[in-house]
């Protein structure tokens, strides 16, 4: 089904189409137990070239795709392109803003088997707090 309304969008040249497909996919709030993350990108950026990278809440879907796919810093240079398209948009500014500020720095609280995102490269570091754990492990010891 989001592949056929990946085509349809690409054809009549619906951006807001084509944004709504990726968003589905990348929607925090959507439980998903697999998300085609692939589709979600083709979909973003064909709804950003298709907007001239013009439409913050566009760019916004993008950047939630480079979030999800694990590419941080893309995720982080293009929600900056979004807030800065929005800062005339007093009603839109703040949601786009805050996501801003989450994808930089955010806290996230965990139900056994979760996990945080994808993995991922930061910019900075990345510092994880275990509240509370039965098992401890060792991914990876960078202290060496």
């Amino acid at each position: 089904l989001g592949t056929k309304l990946l085509e349809k969008g690409v054809k009549f040249n619906n951006p807001m189409a084509l944004n709504e497909v990726a968003w589905l996919i990348v929607d925090p709030e959507m439980k998903i137990a697999k998300r085609d993350l692939d589709l979600a990108m083709k979909a973003a950026e064909k709804a950003v070239e298709a907007t001239r990278g013009e439409d913050g809440a566009v760019l916004d879907t993008l950047a939630r795709v480079h979030y999800w796919k694990g590419d941080l810093a893309k995720a982080i240079e293009i929600q900056t392109k979004a807030v800065e398209k929005a800062a005339t948009n007093p009603q839109m500014l703040p949601d786009l803003q805050a996501t801003l500020d989450e994808i930089e720095c955010h806290v996230t609280t965990l139900n056994p088997g979760e996990t945080p995102h994808p993995p991922h490269k930061h910019p900075d570091e990345e510092l994880i707090i275990i509240k509370e754990n039965k098992k401890a492990e060792v991914v990876q010891d960078l202290s060496k």
